[in-house]
């Protein structure tokens, strides 16, 4: 419904940002099938399916595009106490990895944006553009 709102108002989707984000704070051994789910909706399937219905829309429209998604340095570094939200944020990276290589062909690329750190009151992002083979930090 967003894309199909965009490309009404301005007729083609050229990037689109995936930033979903909810964790539970409950462990392995806590953890709900309830607040399972709700993680994984959220922080995973909702990024899955609008990378799915961006990259349907950049495809069809030519030209490619660009998808970014906005995950966490937990992807990667284990956080006791949040699990379900470690799993979905490394499963956000994969996605991001491999929907990468297989839209590449087809001009639409993607991109990881992960927040590490903060000096003062800057973030900084480490990013890597999937696909490419190329990795960049921006600060």
């Amino acid at each position: 419904m967003l894309v199909e709102q965009a490309v009404s108002k301005f007729g083609r989707i050229d990037i689109i940002v995936n930033n979903a984000r909810v964790e539970t704070r409950s462990s392995v051994l806590d953890t709900t099938e309830e607040q399972y789910d709700q993680v994984m909706a959220i922080n995973l399937k909702s990024v899955f399916f609008g990378t799915q219905i961006a990259a349907r829309q950049m495809i069809k429209q030519g030209g490619g595009g660009r998808i970014i998604n906005i995950t966490s340095v937990h992807e990667d570094w284990p956080m006791p106490g949040n699990t379900p939200y470690c799993l979905s944020k490394g499963g956000m990276r994969m996605l991001t990895r491999t929907a990468g290589v297989e839209l590449a062909s087809m001009t639409v690329s993607m991109g990881g944006l992960v927040p590490v750190g903060s000096l003062g009151n800057q973030v900084v992002f480490s990013a890597t553009a999937s696909g490419s083979g190329r990795g960049w930090r921006v600060r």
